[in-house]
């Protein structure tokens, strides 16, 4: 295949010495590829994290910087408000190294909150089924969701029975957690039947017929009720602290019934009931007696993870016995736990993906050695790049792992390239080792880099796992780029060299249906349902393009409801939380935390210290700007917070600090010989502000949301921090969190430059996650800007105009695959903002070898052929191996290599229905008409085409080969039907007179006569595109010619004697005239072969003298095996020609005459 033509380089030295020295290439490879990366990666090894949520933060953003700098203080100043500085001298800034004190903070709340979390196991009232009151923390029991056909399902005695049977089925596993918690019964539909009864069942074993009824009826009367129901009680279940239990207001009023008022009721339609109750089908939430796995953790409880992955095994085998009954969905919160052995589990799959596609690229070499270089060349690419990753950190995403299933796609088109290139049979000389090397080496820069760059891009991202997969795909596809095209070549030249020292007659199989069958297929099915379907092609995938463009623009949104996902979406874990939300009524409440803010005056924001590493950030140090020493400062002080908590989105009536001292120093009494604290009074001086602001303290309460800031070593005033609650709620989607901050950027802005503060929110989640999103929508945009803008330097560089159509058909494979994977349900999160970078580098792919290998003269319609029969196979492997690779991938469980695999499947199909039934049709209509075309060589209508030629051609000559055979194979390489008109010598005295010199072979074309064997030829050449493109190589081609022809005459004698058409001593005549014209003829023949470097006589390529001296010199290596061995440049010649899939059947089928 040729690809990129334009694009030149000598790099014929570097061929040369990889020829001639392949075993010094592999030991350099192996020593600076392998042993020195495992060196580097034993002195400095990685580290896989299990903490999926590792790298998911960003940092230079507006608001990484207050994030990280409360992080610090938080745990500190909620035991006090003196802070410890990273400094001696209050003056002296220095930036250093985060040490471990975050997790030590971590320890502190977690220490709180276990303390609060026992008082409120203490407070709980109930160990059976009923209640009364709330129960505590209801929110973070363990959940299972199931899914029955209607609502009349529920009032099924048998569904109820299965139900009830529930607690005996699962009481080994609700056993163990019987000491860590204080129910006993599971909250699901048939235990609240059974207590909403009159006749006082304990559960639901005791419930009958009647009380079946009883429910049903209550439910009919309280359904219309249940918005009124569920707002009266909301209540008891904000989330100032979700842990605390509230006295909850009745909601016994005129508006609801009295029957309907309990709590039971309301936790039938809050949190167990579905919103939308006439669905069909509809989904049921239960609450097992005991808390979530991450609950527990919190606690400090010690609780065995694999208990929950046991349970979820029970329930599973529970409901598929059930024939009305579905498990759908978990909450154990369990899934970052359980993300690592998963993952670890899909690299396996990776695994297999990769013995699929080596088995392919086995099959299709033949070579084993070959297929395992291919491996080592893909390991060594990945440990390289690992060693390299060492150097800017040591920290391992797992979203890095997908990177194996991207480099097994991309890697098995390079397998395919490599070997496509170097398949030149016998004829392999260092000349045609530089065209195979310099034709990979072009191909695939622009291919790969394609794809390097926005992995590169990457790096400049905010968030720190896109830097981190950015880095450690760019330098591992760019390692594989080098091995390419130093390793694999050295490689292949050693192995044909070996092969033909140990095994030179060792071919690959060959299956002649299977290979007449793919030549019929390409050679003349493909051509024509491309080309006469084009109008069908173009218009029906630009409908599919419109169509996911649509389904972009409606459907392409950032998450809603799940902002993490971790395993795919099938997974019982994840259907709970991308779901829950949407149909039931408690999630959004829980959900739905209030935006406090936390306001910082006289502290830095935190800066990062690493570009990669997530914990190498400054520590907090005091801002020497902001001072209160003045009472006019600390009015402004007092001002700014009066501002800011009379905010329409805040409105909080109670007044902070500054504003409280003011208001306690006016009470103060003064007299001229003390101190004055009493801001209105003479006596005051800011001097003693200072000293008032320390006594006040004594005085007027200050707390963990509202504290002036100590320093902990010279006790000197140095900040301020106050929480400022507001009105405005969390939210997972974008729009909604992002109106939010808007207004906190708007109106959070100092009025005055020496109270300038910074703000964040009081849960640091909530800055992470709308950091994320914002960064997520920009870095997808400029990737994908980078992307098609890089891609379209290399599309022009390649293929001149015809760049234009490519970067159309390009823009539709982006659009059709993203629109495609947009139907099945993605969502724009970090992993898919990753995936969707490679989309643009991986659609250039095969366009641009469809393109580059487009002929650049000739009709159109024999152009965009001659592109189908170069490139058609290689593109249609590398597409078979890469979907199947990521086929593989759909059987995962992990949401990032599901999602790979979906994208690969998706990706790779979209660029080859594109690049073959969009791009070559479009080409087709816009190519430019060339009358003057060499492929033209019989009538070809197709609809709409007025170009047409209907020439009829009879060659006249004897039953042998002769000077008759380069005419036939002519003829049908080019696929020309003509009269074979066969005489015998019995005839031949009576033709001889109606041919023009009385000599054959004689070509009839259209009814005149054409003699002399070089004049048919060259006749034959002009109308088949078998002669070379200028006038000088016309020239070159026929003293070459002419040279074949003296030495066959030389040779002419014996062959006749051979064929008895002339008396003589053959032996003889071998000896004294057929080998000396070999002597003198073959070395220079073997000269213009390796000086033309392609495998024919010349560098314009196969023409009408390479058939001809096919025949005339494979009559002598055909038949002596001593001068094939001797000359094995001229016996690989021979043998190429002979191969040609045009004429390959032929040759073997026809007579086995030697001349």
């Amino acid at each position: 295949m040729i690809i990129c033509r334009s694009v030149y380089w000598d790099i014929f030295p570097y061929s040369k010495f990889i020829f001639k020295f392949p075993l010094i290439i592999i030991l350099l490879t192996i020593i600076f590829f392998t042993v020195i990366p495992l060196i580097i990666l034993f002195i400095k090894p990685i580290h896989l994290t299990n903490n999926p949520e590792k790298g998911f933060d960003t940092r230079d953003t507006y608001y990484s910087g207050p994030r990280l700098a409360w992080d610090q203080i938080q745990g500190i100043l909620s035991l006090g408000n003196r802070v410890p500085f990273q400094y001696d001298n209050i003056n002296e800034q220095n930036l250093i190294e985060a040490s471990f004190k975050k997790n030590n903070d971590i320890k502190l709340q977690n220490s709180r909150l276990k303390r609060n979390w026992a008082d409120n196991l203490v407070a709980s009232l109930t160990n059976v089924a009923c209640y009364e009151n709330p129960i505590p923390a209801m929110d973070y029991l363990s959940q299972f969701v199931i899914e029955i056909p209607s609502i009349d399902k529920i009032f099924d005695p048998d569904f109820l029975t299965d139900m009830c049977l529930l607690q005996d089925e699962l009481m080994d596993e609700i056993m163990y957690f019987g000491g860590m918690t204080p129910y006993k019964s599971i909250f699901h539909i048939a235990n609240f039947f059974s207590c909403f009864s009159p006749n006082y069942r304990v559960n639901c074993t005791f419930m009958n017929y009647d009380d079946i009824q009883y429910s049903k009826s209550l439910m009919e009367t309280c359904l219309p009720y249940r918005d009124q129901i569920i707002s009266c009680r909301k209540h008891c279940h904000k989330l100032g602290n979700p842990l605390t239990i509230e006295t909850c207001l009745s909601c016994e009023n005129d508006e609801i019934p009295k029957n309907c008022s309990s709590q039971m009721v309301f936790d039938l339609f809050y949190r167990i009931l579905p919103k939308y109750i006439p669905g069909r089908p509809i989904y049921l939430n239960n609450y097992l007696p005991f808390f979530s796995y991450t609950a527990y953790k919190l606690q400090g409880m010690d609780v065995n993870i694999k208990k929950y992955v046991e349970l979820e095994k029970k329930l599973k085998e529970i409901f598929k016995k059930s024939k009305f009954i579905q498990l759908k969905g978990l909450n154990f919160e369990v899934k970052r736990d359980l993300l690592l052995p998963y993952a670890i589990r899909d690299s396996k799959l990776a695994i297999i993906a990769a013995i699929i596609v080596f088995i392919i690229i086995g099959l299709y070499s033949f070579s084993i050695t070959y297929t395992l270089a291919i491996l080592y060349m893909l390991s060594t690419s990945v440990l390289s790049a690992l060693a390299v990753y060492t150097f800017f950190t040591q920290d391992f995403p797992l979203l890095n792992l997908v990177v194996f299933v991207l480099l097994i796609a991309i890697g098995s088109d390079d397998a395919f390239l490599v070997y496509s290139s170097f398949k030149s049979g016998e004829n392999f000389d260092v000349y045609t080792f530089h065209e195979s090397l310099k034709h990979i080496a072009t191909t695939m820069f622009l291919t790969q880099f394609s794809t390097v760059v926005p992995f590169f891009v990457n790096i400049l991202s905010k968030v720190i796992v896109f830097r981190s997969f950015g880095l450690f795909a760019g330098f591992t596809l760019t390692f594989n780029y080098f091995l390419l095209i130093s390793f694999l070549p050295a490689f292949v030249a050693l192995e044909k060299k070996l092969s033909k020292q140990i095994c030179p007659r060792l071919k690959p199989p060959t299956i002649k249906w299977m290979n007449k069958l793919i030549n019929h297929s390409i050679n003349e099915i493909l051509p024509a349902v491309v080309i006469q379907g084009r109008f069908v092609w173009i218009v029906s995938l630009t409908i599919y393009s419109g169509i996911s463009i649509f389904i972009i623009i409606n459907q392409l949104h950032l998450p809603q409801y799940n902002p993490l996902q971790l395993f795919a979406r099938n997974n019982l874990h994840e259907w709970f939380d991308n779901n829950a939300e949407i149909q039931f009524e408690f999630v959004e409440t829980k959900l739905a935390l209030p935006l406090n803010m936390r306001l910082v005056w006289g502290l830095n924001k935190v800066q990062s210290l690493s570009h990669f590493n997530a914990d190498k950030v400054t520590n907090v140090t005091v801002d020497k700007r902001f001072r209160i020493r003045t009472l006019t400062e600390l009015k402004n002080l007092a001002k700014e917070l009066y501002r800011m908590r009379n905010l329409p989105f805040v409105q909080h009536p109670t007044k902070f600090w500054p504003e409280r001292f003011l208001d306690w120093s006016k009470t103060l009494p003064c007299t001229p010989d003390a101190a004055c604290c009493n801001v209105t009074n003479k006596y005051f001086e800011d001097d003693f502000l200072d000293y008032c602001m320390r006594i006040s303290t004594t005085q007027i309460p200050t707390m963990f949301n509202d504290t002036p800031i100590y320093h902990n070593v010279t006790f000197e005033f140095v900040g301020y921090t106050a929480l400022l609650p507001t009105q405005l709620k969390y939210n997972h989607r974008f729009k909604l969190l992002s109106e939010a901050f808007d207004k906190f950027d708007n109106e959070f802005i100092p009025m005055m430059s020496s109270n300038n503060f910074w703000y964040s929110p009081e849960w640091s989640l909530m800055s992470i996650w709308i950091d994320l999103q914002k960064a997520i929508v920009s870095d997808c945009q400029y990737s994908t800007y980078i992307s098609i803008f890089v891609v379209a330097i290399f599309a022009f560089i390649c293929l001149k105009l015809k760049s234009i159509v490519a970067l159309i058909c390009i823009t539709f494979i982006v659009i059709s695959s993203g629109g495609t994977v947009v139907f099945f349900g993605w969502e724009l999160g970090v992993l898919e903002a990753v995936i969707l970078v490679l989309v643009v580098g991986l659609s250039f792919d095969y366009t641009l070898h469809y393109g580059a290998a487009i002929p650049k003269s000739g009709c159109v319609y024999h152009r965009i052929e001659q592109a189908l029969k170069t490139a058609a196979v290689p593109v249609a492997l590398a597409a078979s191996t890469s979907f199947l690779a990521g086929f593989v991938m759909l059987f995962s469980i992990t949401h990032a290599f599901f999602q790979v695999g979906m994208f690969l499947v998706v990706s790779i199909l979209a660029s080859y229905i594109f690049s073959t039934f969009f791009f070559l049709p479009l080409l087709y209509m816009t190519l430019k008409e060339n009358d003057d075309c060499n492929y033209c060589k019989k009538e070809q209508k197709f609809p709409g085409d007025s170009r047409f030629t209907t020439m009829v051609y009879k060659l006249t000559y004897f039953g042998v080969r002769g000077y008759g055979e380069p005419a036939r194979l002519m003829f049908r390489h080019a696929g020309v039907d003509f009269d074979d008109n066969v005489i015998d010598h019995s005839v031949w005295p009576k033709i001889k007179p109606t041919t023009p010199f009385g000599q054959v072979p004689v070509l009839e074309v259209e009814g005149k006569q054409i003699a002399q064997s070089f004049a048919i030829y060259r006749f034959l050449g002009n109308k088949f595109g078998l002669c070379p493109g200028n006038e000088v190589d016309k020239a070159m081609a026929d003293s070459i010619a002419e040279y074949v022809k003296e030495f066959d005459n030389k040779a002419h004698d014996y062959f006749i004697i051979i064929l008895g058409f002339m008396q003589g001593d053959k032996d003889a005549e071998w000896k004294n005239k057929v080998l000396p014209a070999v002597e003198q003829y073959f070395p220079v023949i073997t000269n213009w072969l390796k000086a033309a470097g392609n495998g024919y006589l010349t560098k314009a390529g196969l023409s009408w003298v390479d058939f001809f001296a096919a025949e005339k010199l494979g009559n002598v290596v055909n038949t002596c095996q001593t001068v094939a061995a001797k000359y094995p440049e001229i016996k690989a010649f021979v043998d190429k020609i002979y191969s040609l899939p045009t004429i390959k059947s032929y040759v073997e089928s026809r007579s086995k005459v030697p001349y």
